[in-house]
Formats: structure tokens, C-alpha cells, sequence
């Protein structure tokens, strides 16, 4: 075979291009994902701050690491280059996350001296799952760049460039600190493979050594640092060298490397994109096992290189014992480790039995691609999780535009059942800052609406579908007519909360489009039944209560105010009755002695004898 220009063979070469074209196919589907969750904030942080305030160890987005290289100067340029469109964005994504690859590939044939093993571990490493978010979520360059650099700074030192490898494995750490132990792995290759003495080996990571104590010195946001022990300390506040010590997020890690296949399975996929995939993968394993692989004489390099990985995968998880939260794709950076561990016992069982490693070659890839299935569990953020979070807040974005193109200057928008981790909730409505490129908006959730003296509110709910409607104060409602599913809930809670204010006229409206909607509603009709008592109106009040408790029989608190506004307007026998209703549901309660208190005072009027009215 010829080689071409780079010293790989033109086998080799197609095999490279056909792993790119792989994962540029896999991922198509990114370039479509919009904002969500942190993406928010490094928009608004880049928005709002200079190119000098970048340089702030204390000023962090997020406010728990200092990543400068992802999260502020990346963000600074690619908000002044692509504006508030996510498309550009997400080039920049795939485009690093190929470069890591191929800077990946390199690495692996400088480990093995040879192109099989090589592109089987790049094929691995591209079709692994755990891929999808820091590809296909803006703000996982962070990931992306902590992987490029990793790479990058393993081919430097593998290539005796002693001034470059420090530098790119402090971008490294300095992109995400999860790679922090890189020299670990290093230094094993370079005793267990390179034979060097442990001392030589140990001289040679002085330099990168040297600037990580520097980086863990001046770092604020690491566990032993003020900073970081308010946020990775089981004690906020109080310092510690481990952080939270949490296993979950490390376990969470780690299984995330082989459990690749979910067990809710649901193919993403359109069947052109599957064919392109199979035919890809396909082509790129078979030019993996066509090329060369390590012979009988290189057995015990391989099994030393599958230590090196072992190393690489272990120290890349260690960091996450400190941090609290749990999210699959923390397993990217120790996917090199893993990937690199696989490949080298593959290399070490093949000369051995050929057709069983590439069974089981095949069978590896076959599990990674599987893995873009969806797990349905989207606290955890895979993949699957961030396209249904991009398609919730696409439809979000559009209805809100749709009903307003344009909002008041300084408008207060409130939102009513919103659902968990698409992100649109955080810091304020940076969301609403960012979609309407409105520096004055505002937003917030409808239990912490306050009054806001010379601007329009704005009030929105959603139908369950991820569409918005929205919650009109005042008659007519164009919604009445077909009212979403959830509406009448989200009515009823905002009438509570204009209660909680004050604006009793304005909550009543809003009971009255519940009860419009659904007579049998059991919460509004307890709560215009309390205001209707409140006003003096004891006998409208009482029956709205009754109609409550008859709807739902099971509200407790009906049978309680139902008991007291009977027993004030003298209805002894009922208000009894709706007392032991109460007993029933409720024995140990804080209430249970006030409605004992109300039976023996009920059973003491039934005793009195009424007296008879003179002629």
C-alpha cells in the first residue's frame, strides 16, 4: 500500500476517514440542538463581561470551577462571532470533537506502532455513547476541549516535545479539571512500556507537576479553597481535601463506560442516517482488522498498555468522588482510559484467537452505536436527554415569540408548571435575556410573582405537550373554548397566589375561569368558597364548600373550614358531620383537637332544649 503524506498507509487513511464520516453522520443531528440549561449563562456572562474580566479567578458563570479556556474566552468570541444562534456553535462542536479524534488515533498508533489497534480504538471511542452530550450540548466544549487537549499533550510528551506537553496539559486541566491526573497515566506508560526507571520518569513530569501545584494553589473553587468548599463540602463552608466524597457520580462514571446499551430502548435515528452509520462503522472495522496488528513479540506491551489504560480510566474518575452531582457524561474523559484498555486486550487476545476478537470487535462497536438509544432519564443529561430538552425549548421559544414578537421594555414574565432540567428556569430568565436579545427582561416562577408597579406581567403555563398558553387576567380568555389540559390547575394557583398578594377581585376571576372549565374543580371550589365566607356571603360560601368536599371527599381540609362555617351559622348536626369526616381522614393531625373541641360543643347545643316563643 502507498502511504500518503501524514506516513499512513492509503488503508489506513480510508479507515480514518470512514471513523470521521462515522461520527459526522451520528451527530448531524446536533447541529439542530438549541440552547439549554448552563448554555444560558456563559451566553450572559459573555454578553455582559470584557475580555480582561475573563482573566477573574473568582467570577465564574456558573460560580463552582474555574475553566477559563471553554467557559469564558470560548464563549466570549463565539457570542461576538454567532451571535445568539446556536448553529455556529455547534460546528465549532463537531469540528473539535474530530480534531480530538484524530489526535486520539495518533496516540493509540504511537502507543501500539501500529494502525489496527489504532483504528479499532478510535472507532471505539467515536461510537461510544457517552459522546453525545459534550457533543451535542454547547456548553459541553468544556469536555470536548479537556479531551482535544488531553490528547494532544500525550502525543507531545510520546513525541519528546518537553515544553509543549506541560502547556497543552495544563489547557487541559484548565478546560475541565477532570483530567488533572493525565501525568498518572503518562508516567505509567512511560515505566510499565517505555521500561524507564521510575525516578528518570518521575523527573520527566517535574515541569507539568511544577504547574498544577501552582493551578492547585491559586484555584478558589477546589474543595480546600473558600470557594470551593461552600460548593463541593458536605459542610458548606468547611474545607476539605476530598470535596463531598460522593461515590455516586464516580460510580455513575464508570458504569456509563460499559453499560452502553439502555433498557428502554428507542432508535433516535432516520433509517438513512442508521445506513450510514452501518456502513461507515462497518467499513472502519474491517480496514482495523485488515491492517497490522502487534505480533506474539509485542504481547507483553499490549498487556502493559491495558495497565496504561486502567491507569488513564481510574484517575480520570477519581477527580468526581469530590463533585455532588450525577451525570453520565462525566464518563468522556475516562472513555480514554477505557477505550485504550479495551483496544490493548483485544491486540493481546487476537494473535491468540483471531476470530474471537473480532467477534468481539464487532460485537463492542455493535453495543456503542446501540448506546444513542434513548434511557428516558434526562436528570442524568445523555444524549437523548439534550434532544428532548432542544425540542421542549424550540417549541417553547416559538409559542412565546408567536404570542409575543415583541414584550414590554423591562416586561416581568411568570411561568406556572414548567418542567424539570430543560434549563429555561435558571438565573432569573437569562432564557428571555437571551431569545429576545433583551438585556431588561426578567423572568421568574408564578409562586415568587410580586407586583411590579408600572410594567406589564406577563403569565404563561403549558398544555403538558411543551406548548404555551397563556394565563389571562381579566375576561374574555380565548382559551375557554378549548382549554389546554392543564389549565385549569395553573388558573387555580394563580388565583392563589393573587389571594396571598391582596388582589382578591383578581384571584376570583381566575377561580371563576376554573369553575367555567370544570365545575367539579375541588380546589377552586374550596377557595371561592372561603373568600365567598370571608365576605359574609355564609350561605353561597358554605354550598361552594359542600360542592368541594362532594367532588373530592378525600380534601381533608374541605371537611375542616366546611366544619367551622357550619358550626357558625348554628348547623350543628352538619357541622358534626363534617368534623368526624375530617376525624376520619385525619385522626393525629394538628387540627384533630380543634374538631374534637367543635363535636362536644355541636353535641352540646343538640342537648340544650330550645326555648319556646311566647304568643
Amino acid at each position: 500500500m502507498s502511504s500518503t503524506r501524514t506516513g499512513l498507509s492509503s488503508r489506513t487513511a480510508l479507515g480514518l476517514a470512514a471513523i470521521l464520516l462515522f461520527f459526522f453522520i451520528r451527530f448531524l443531528w446536533v447541529l439542530h440542538v438549541s440552547f439549554i440549561n448552563d448554555d444560558f449563562l456563559f451566553l450572559e456572562r459573555a454578553r455582559t463581561s470584557t475580555f480582561l474580566h475573563n482573566l477573574s479567578l473568582t467570577d465564574d458563570a456558573m460560580g463552582n470551577a474555574y475553566r477559563p479556556l471553554p467557559r469564558n474566552f470560548y464563549f466570549w468570541f463565539a457570542r461576538r462571532a454567532f451571535g445568539i444562534h446556536p448553529f455556529g456553535y455547534h460546528v465549532v462542536s463537531l469540528l473539535v470533537a474530530l480534531g480530538a479524534l484524530v489526535l486520539f488515533f495518533f496516540v493509540l498508533r504511537r502507543l501500539f506502532a501500529r494502525d489496527g489497534p489504532a483504528l479499532l480504538g478510535t472507532l471505539l471511542f467515536a461510537a461510544h455513547p457517552v459522546a453525545e452530550t459534550p457533543v451535542a450540548w454547547v456548553c459541553g466544549m468544556q469536555d470536548l476541549m479537556c479531551v482535544g487537549f488531553s490528547c494532544g499533550a500525550f502525543l507531545a510528551f510520546l513525541s519528546g516535545r518537553r515544553v509543549l506537553y506541560p502547556l497543552l496539559a495544563i489547557a487541559s486541566v484548565l478546560s475541565k479539571d477532570t483530567s488533572v491526573a493525565l501525568p498518572a497515566a503518562i508516567w505509567t506508560y512511560d515505566v510499565l512500556v517505555r521500561r524507564t526507571h521510575w525516578k528518570k520518569a518521575t523527573r520527566a513530569q517535574a515541569p507539568v507537576l511544577a504547574v498544577l501545584v501552582v493551578w492547585a494553589a491559586i484555584n478558589p473553587w477546589l474543595p480546600w479553597a473558600h470557594r470551593g468548599s461552600q460548593v463541593y463540602s458536605n459542610v458548606p463552608g468547611q474545607r476539605s481535601l476530598f470535596g463531598h466524597h460522593d461515590p455516586g457520580p464516580a460510580w455513575l462514571a464508570l458504569t456509563s463506560l460499559f453499560l452502553a446499551v439502555p433498557h428502554e430502548f428507542v432508535w433516535p435515528y432516520h433509517w438513512l442516517e442508521t445506513l450510514g452509520q452501518i456502513v461507515f462503522a462497518a467499513a472502519a472495522l474491517v480496514l482495523a482488522l485488515l491492517a497490522p496488528w502487534p505480533t506474539g513479540k509485542s504481547g507483553s506491551r499490549s498487556a502493559a498498555l491495558a495497565l496504561v489504560g486502567l491507569v488513564w480510566m481510574v484517575t480520570g474518575i477519581l477527580p468526581l468522588f469530590a463533585v455532588v452531582s450525577h451525570f453520565i457524561y462525566y464518563g468522556f474523559y475516562p472513555a480514554l482510559g477505557a477505550t485504550l484498555a479495551v483496544t490493548a486486550l483485544i491486540a493481546l487476545f487476537l494473535d491468540r484467537a483471531v476470530w474471537a476478537a473480532r467477534f468481539a470487535s464487532l460485537a463492542l462497536v455493535a453495543a456503542l452505536v446501540a448506546g444513542a438509544g434513548q434511557r428516558h432519564t434526562p436528570a442524568l443529561i445523555d444524549g437523548q436527554a439534550v434532544r428532548r430538552s432542544s425540542a421542549y425549548l424550540t417549541d417553547f421559544q416559538t409559542d412565546l415569540k408567536r404570542m409575543h414578537p415583541t414584550l414590554d421594555p423591562r416586561a416581568h414574565v411568570y411561568f406556572w408548571n414548567i418542567p424539570v432540567n430543560i434549563g429555561f428556569q435558571l438565573a432569573d430568565g437569562i432564557a428571555l435575556r437571551v431569545w429576545y436579545a433583551d438585556s431588561t427582561l426578567r423572568g421568574a416562577w408564578m409562586n415568587e410573582y410580586v407586583p411590579a408597579p408600572g410594567h406589564r406581567d406577563y403569565f404563561f403555563g403549558h398544555d403538558g405537550k411543551g406548548h404555551l398558553f397563556e394565563i389571562v387576567r381579566g375576561d374574555p380568555d380565548p382559551y375557554l373554548t378549548d382549554p389546554p389540559l392543564t389549565y385549569t390547575d395553573c388558573h387555580n394557583d394563580f388565583g392563589v397566589r393573587l389571594a396571598n398578594l391582596g388582589e382578591m377581585a383578581a384571584a376570583d376571576t381566575e377561580w371563576r375561569k376554573v369553575l367555567f372549565v370544570d365545575p367539579r374543580h375541588a380546589r377552586a371550589l374550596q377557595n371561592l368558597g372561603l373568600v365567598l365566607l370571608s365576605e359574609g356571603n355564609a350561605a353561597q360560601g358554605i354550598s361552594l364548600l359542600q360542592r368541594s368536599a362532594a367532588s373530592d371527599p378525600t380534601r381533608a381540609d374541605t371537611w375542616y373550614f366546611l366544619a367551622l362555617s357550619q358550626l357558625d351559622q348554628a348547623q350543628y348536626d352538619e357541622a358534626a358531620q363534617s368534623a368526624e369526616r375530617f376525624l376520619k381522614l385525619y385522626p393525629d393531625s394538628k387540627r384533630a383537637a380543634e374538631m374534637r373541641d367543635l363535636l362536644a360543643q355541636a353535641a352540646q347545643h343538640r342537648k340544650t332544649p330550645t326555648q319556646p316563643t311566647r304568643p
